[in-house]
């Protein structure tokens, strides 16, 4: 029988195992449609930043959102050793380092899907922008270097 710690790790299999057949499942049937569902997913989990953590998107300027936003992902899950954002409100740059989802995205890659859309900080990302009412495209690259990837954000 497994012990407590395997049992996390089996579920945290998993869950990527999961994550993964529905992301491949949504890209075979939509295609780059799929790319409108970040948004969406974004919307599901900013409430939780917002409710749970503290992240309040008022007044302050999109480069440090973004900063608040990398924050949370390193210190609250752990998502990465760390997200360094560069940039403005037309371009704004996170570099995320150690990226613990850089696995699943090399696997989607592998699978043909080179935008990963699934991705959380894109997704968030997404999310704040539209509510603030900003037009943008968000890309996800592989960072090799840092072991993670650089997601871009340019007003349209």
């Amino acid at each position: 029988m497994a012990t407590e710690e395997q049992k996390k790790q089996n579920m945290y299999r998993l869950a990527k195992l999961t994550l993964f057949g529905l992301t491949t499942g949504i890209w075979d049937l939509l295609g780059e449609g799929a790319l409108g569902l970040s948004r969406e997913i974004g919307d599901q989990i900013l409430p939780v930043l917002e409710k749970e953590m503290g992240l309040e998107l008022g007044g302050d300027s999109l480069p440090d959102i973004a900063t608040e936003v990398g924050r949370l992902a390193v210190d609250e899950f752990g998502l990465a050793e760390d997200v360094e954002v560069s940039g403005d409100n037309d371009k704004i740059t996170l570099k995320v380092k150690n990226c613990q989802l850089r696995g699943l995205t090399n696997d989607l890659a592998a699978s043909g899907i080179n935008h990963p859309f699934i991705c959380p900080l894109l997704c968030v990302g997404d999310a704040i922008l539209d509510r603030k009412g900003v037009k943008a495209t968000g890309t996800v690259d592989k960072w090799e270097e840092g072991k993670g990837s650089i997601i871009t954000f340019e007003r349209i």
